[in-house]
């Protein structure tokens, strides 16, 4: 006779195994007004120059002696990780594409965008969807991200984004 706790584990790993095979669309059902891309990030390659100045510093010079370098390393590290709107524009008479950077978890299975207007606001969304609930790594990256929302009366709106 099987037991009640093989079953139950029975169960949970199917689920668990059910949930990872879910396709993307699944785990982040948009409208069909939307149109979402993301490029995954690699911070080491957001900030390569500045990585490299700082690597020749401390081969030649040492650590100590390399403060301006660890420094203009740091700052574009920082800037690197910040949720914000770079750009918005009408790429026809009721489409708007907008770019943003997004801080997302490493291991996010995929990025959930959604919007919301509200007057001559408009808020971008997103969020994470995982494989299984405990996915979540201990490192967070920034990814570029594009909107292209369709049907928008056109005119001038204050763009924000924030993650759910």
């Amino acid at each position: 006779m099987v037991s009640k706790a093989l079953l139950v584990a029975g169960v949970v790993v199917l689920a668990v195994v059910i949930y990872f095979l879910l396709p993307k669309d699944l785990l982040c059902p948009t409208s069909p007004s939307l149109k979402f891309t993301q490029v995954a990030c690699d911070p080491l390659h957001q900030c390569s120059q500045e990585n490299q100045a700082y690597d020749s510093c401390v081969k030649t010079k040492g650590l100590e002696n390399c403060s301006s370098e660890v420094d203009a390393w740091q700052s574009c590290m920082r800037k690197s990780m910040t949720t914000n709107v770079t750009g918005s524009e009408w790429i026809n008479q009721n489409t708007l594409r907008i770019t943003a950077n997004g801080v997302v978890n490493c291991d996010a299975q995929a990025v959930c965008p959604t919007y919301e207007i509200n007057g001559d606001s408009l808020i971008l969304k997103f969020g994470e969807a995982y494989n299984t609930p405990l996915m979540a790594a201990l490192c967070v990256c920034s990814h570029n991200m594009t909107y292209e929302i369709s049907g928008l009366e056109h005119k001038d709106y204050q763009i924000s984004i924030k993650k759910k």
